[in-house]
């Protein structure tokens, strides 16, 4: 991105059902479009590849790319806004943030977008700029990682056991190389990582089945309900169980 700051910006928000689709189908813009999922899922197509967005991804439109947009069955909650093609801007049409960096700075955009304060566009602006700068930063953390095909083991093999070592091996390392570099990548280790894929699995879960708490736990990786119950609070501020209600 060039160094100069975005000096205006609309940040708009969506709350979108199942089902729900651009109205005017596949499309492409002459600026670029950046999109934070603050909750849900959108399935989209873009530049002739299909990525699923989740709550904390972020989603890039190239000037000119064409896309589409679809929410899952739970439905979408995103926020999204525009860069002029010249801020030279470029990243992953998917940009995944385990460290939910991105998701911390949709909640405060979102916030101020409530506000009526005076200094209110100056912040928004700042904090979109950020957005930018994390999602670069990322996007291109995850163009060179190496460890890429290890998450993608985990997130298909949640119900097993992952040990350290057993993951080390895998990715051709030492066990403290792997973790030093696993977290060099995504900001978290292997296992703070792995926590978050299986608690992001619940929440789909917990919102799109009506498995007990105690079949979430275990089809997401977690050795008894007791223990995903705590990990899940600790993460989100709240139980399953009200989470699931809040939801409904």
């Amino acid at each position: 991105m060039s160094s100069s700051t975005l000096q205006q910006v609309f940040v708009g928000r969506l709350k979108v059902n199942s089902g729900w689709k651009v109205a005017f189908g596949m499309h492409t813009h002459g600026h670029v479009e950046v999109m934070l999922m603050l909750g849900g899922r959108l399935r989209v197509q873009v530049g002739g590849e299909t990525v699923e967005a989740g709550k904390g991804d972020a989603l890039f439109y190239a000037p000119g790319v064409p896309h589409l947009e679809e929410a899952s069955p739970e439905g979408a909650d995103f926020l999204f806004f525009n860069v002029p093609a010249s801020q030279r801007f470029s990243c992953k049409p998917l940009v995944k943030d385990p460290g939910r960096r991105l998701l911390t700075l949709a909640y405060w955009i979102s916030e101020e977008r409530e506000k009526p304060f005076e200094k209110r566009d100056r912040i928004i602006r700042a904090y979109v700029d950020a957005v930018i700068i994390e999602m670069e930063k990322l996007s291109e953390a995850q163009q060179i990682s190496p460890l890429s095909h290890i998450r993608d083991h985990m997130m298909g093999t949640l119900t097993k056991s992952h040990s350290i070592g057993f993951l080390a091996k895998r990715a051709g390392m030492s066990k403290y190389h792997f973790i030093r570099s696993y977290k060099k990548c995504t900001g978290l280790t292997p296992m703070q990582d792995l926590l978050l894929i299986r608690l992001e699995a619940a929440c789909n879960l917990l919102t799109t089945t009506e498995m007990t708490l105690k079949q979430v736990a275990e089809e997401t990786g977690f050795c008894d309900e007791y223990y995903f119950s705590r990990m899940f609070r600790k993460q989100y501020g709240t139980t399953p169980g009200a989470f699931r209600h809040g939801r409904s």
